[in-house]
This record gives structure tokens, C-alpha cells and sequence, in this order.
């Protein structure tokens, strides 16, 4: 046995093969997500942009501010807004103020695709706690978010 905080003690397998369950999990859940965006010429984190773009309204939104709401981080939001102003989804404007500073907004084209996207996105939410009742999510959501904590310390 190990100690390893707040009282709780388990044995280091059980912690490897949380991880491990955690990790896979989490693939798996990615991939399903690629499968549905894939027809679309989409990824999941342009996916994300889109969400947070339709979310700012008419403020639109700066390439940091993206980044900061990103579900996972990226190196560069500003390529990542290429590829969807290449597509017609999200258009650009510098600032007249200030030259360095661009907002981006999405665009009817990008709001159609969220449109088309939102049920099969939510049905995808739902798939993965099919065989869990509402206890149990709420659960697990309130013990990955303590994980997440720890690592976040």
C-alpha cells in the first residue's frame, strides 16, 4: 500500500489501471468524435472554435480568447482560424486601433454546420453513459473533476 493523500490509500495497480481506464477512455470518446466531424471536413477542435465563436455573439472573439476556452490546447489558434476562414466558417477583421490585435466571428455558412451538427453531437454526449444512470454520471463527473484538481495543484 501507498499513501497517497487525504486519507486514501490503494495499491499501485489500481492507480495504473485508473490512468490507463481514464486515458483509453478518453481515446475512445476522441475518435468517436473524429468519426462524426469526419464527413464534414471538420476536426474536433475546429468543432471547439466553432462552439466558442457561435457562443461570443456579435463580440466575436480573439485568438487568445479562443485558446483560453479550448477544450484542449493547441500551439497555434491563428492556423487553426486559417483553415476555418479557408472553409468559409469564420471570417477575420483587424482592429483599426490596434493592427495586432484580429477578431474573428463565425459565419452563416459556420452556423448552418453547427445547426447540422448539434443533434448527432448530442446523441454522441449521451452514447457513451447509455449503460449509466444519472447518479452514476453525476458521479464520475464530480470524481474527474477531482482528479483534475490534483493534477492542477
Amino acid at each position: 500500500m501507498v499513501a497517497t493523500g487525504a486519507g486514501f490509500r490503494q495499491t499501485r495497480p489500481l492507480s495504473q489501471r485508473a490512468i490507463v481506464t481514464i486515458v483509453r477512455t478518453a481515446d475512445a470518446i476522441v475518435r468517436s468524435f473524429k468519426v462524426l466531424f469526419k464527413p464534414y471536413g471538420l476536426t474536433d477542435t475546429q468543432y471547439n472554435v466553432l462552439r466558442i465563436l457561435r457562443g461570443s455573439g456579435r463580440r466575436g472573439g480573439t485568438p487568445s480568447v479562443i485558446g483560453e476556452h479550448l477544450i484542449k490546447a493547441v500551439p497555434d489558434v491563428t492556423r487553426l482560424l486559417d483553415r476555418l476562414e479557408r472553409h468559409g466558417w469564420v471570417r477575420r477583421e483587424r482592429s483599426v486601433r490596434d493592427r495586432r490585435s484580429v477578431t474573428a466571428w463565425i459565419t452563416v455558412p459556420g452556423l448552418k454546420l453547427l445547426h447540422e451538427l448539434d443533434a448527432p453531437v448530442r446523441n454522441q454526449n449521451f452514447r457513451p453513459f447509455a449503460l449509466m444512470s444519472v447518479a452514476e454520471v453525476r458521479d464520475l463527473v464530480s470524481a474527474l473533476e477531482k482528479v483534475l484538481k490534483a493534477l492542477e495543484s
